[in-house]
């Protein structure tokens, strides 16, 4: 199996960090966005290719800005 790209990496991780900064469950988070929750884990774990939609639904979810999914990359 290909590693996963740096930049689907980092968005896991920045995902996971304000999941967890909110005190949200993958679970939780993935009802608010309205994805199933394996799709979130494999997002968190750098492995699954989030659409606009998912990073809309996301978004909504944590009420973040759309710097923050993308924090570290350059």
């Amino acid at each position: 199996m290909q590693a996963a790209p740096k930049e689907m990496i980092v968005l896991g991780r920045n995902i996971a960090r304000m999941r967890v900064g909110k005190k949200l469950s993958q679970v939780k988070l993935a009802v608010l966005a309205e994805i199933h929750p394996r799709y979130l884990q494999k997002m968190e774990n750098g492995t699954g290719n989030a659409s606009f939609c998912v990073l809309l639904g996301l978004k909504r979810a944590l009420g973040c800005q759309w710097k923050d999914f993308f924090r570290g990359l350059k």
